[in-house]
């Protein structure tokens, strides 16, 4: 064998060995990547105190990988406020992005009725294994909402663990 096919081949065995190595590195990696766990049920209660009314919501997510689907239901101890239907959503990085659409019934007029749904309300940020942060979207940001996370004022949400009621959350003059 001549000296130039001796060297053709070492050079060809080390990109294999190389490309090889850069492969495996990268499936470690994409194994290492924690996306996080928003499934399980999630309340939220209110009190408006100036009103004495309470609002509450919740959301049943359930998750595989990125994507999230579920439930959501939600009201008001007085009025019309009541409203359930189903929610889905994408996790990206840190934060669950949901579409929403509403179960419709004879005493509602609704705008996202099921199996339409409706554009992105909201995010949520996991705190730690029992609270997530919502934080409304009222304009998009090109992707770009950390600035919601800094300044705005999210609704806490609580993980429903053996059917313990949320914490209630208390606004005006208590």
């Amino acid at each position: 064998m001549d000296e130039n096919m001796m060297n053709v081949k070492k050079i060809a065995f080390i990109t294999t060995s190389l490309l090889g190595l850069l492969f495996t590195s990268q499936i470690f990696a994409k194994q290492k990547e924690k996306i996080p766990d928003f499934s399980g049920h999630w309340g939220f209660v209110e009190l408006l105190c100036e009103r004495d009314l309470y609002m509450a919501e919740n959301y049943v997510f359930k998750q595989k990988d990125h994507k999230v689907w579920g439930t959501y239901n939600g009201g008001a101890s007085a009025g019309k406020g009541y409203d359930e239907g189903k929610v889905r959503g994408v996790i990206k990085g840190n934060r669950l992005f949901i579409q929403e659409c509403s179960t419709p019934d004879e005493y509602r007029t609704l705008i996202d009725v099921c199996p339409k749904y409706s554009h992105i309300y909201y995010f949520f940020v996991k705190k730690n294994n029992n609270t997530l942060k919502r934080y409304f979207i009222y304009k998009k940001y090109n992707n770009d909402y950390s600035h919601l996370e800094r300044k705005g004022k999210p609704d806490m949400f609580y993980r429903d663990r053996k059917n313990k009621p949320a914490s209630v959350k208390k606004i005006g003059g208590c």
